[in-house]
């Protein structure tokens, strides 16, 4: 059994280029998040907001934030008919990826694995606000490896959510 390196969201269908659309919204102030990080819209502001590990999301940050506000961030909108690749995690940290995650469905979290908490993973042990729902294990990543990533859709439940 390997240990694998913490990968990012990537949507598997199509590429990322073809798969969705991608429109730029402003950073609101003080914004921290990562590539590939799950965004909220705030109708408030008109800006983008990282998105908690709440489940409810928006779409994916494209580029991590600048830490200024008003700055443009292209932001790949997320729908239910995308494939989309990432971690497991259980709570955050390694866990070992089984068959028996097929069917499942998870939230997501920012990874608690040392030098990878940059990067949001599905998380395991959040069954309360399932944004992610399994649909295979990721062949290039071996069963019962840690860190292994599985394919999911997003629960069309917990899209387009925005803040106010």
């Amino acid at each position: 059994m390997a240990t694998l390196g913490v990968k990012y969201f990537e949507v598997t269908i199509g590429g990322e280029d073809q798969w969705g659309l991608v429109f730029s919204y402003p950073e609101e102030a003080s914004q921290t998040f990562k590539l590939k990080a799950p965004v909220l819209f705030d109708a408030t502001s008109g800006e983008i907001e990282i998105a908690v590990d709440t489940g409810f999301h928006f779409g994916l940050a494209l580029e991590a934030a600048s830490g200024t506000t008003g700055t443009l961030i292209d932001v790949l909108i997320s729908t239910s008919i995308q494939v989309v690749a990432g971690t497991l995690s259980d709570a955050g940290a390694t866990v070992i990826t089984a068959v028996t995650d097929v069917g499942r469905e998870y939230s997501y979290i920012l990874s608690t694995v040392t030098g990878e908490t940059a990067k949001t993973v599905v998380d395991q042990a959040d069954t309360t606000t399932p944004s992610c729902l399994i649909i295979a294990l990721d062949p290039r990543d071996p069963t019962g490896d840690n860190n292994g990533r599985v394919l999911f859709m997003w629960n069309p439940d917990e899209l387009y959510t925005t803040t106010t």
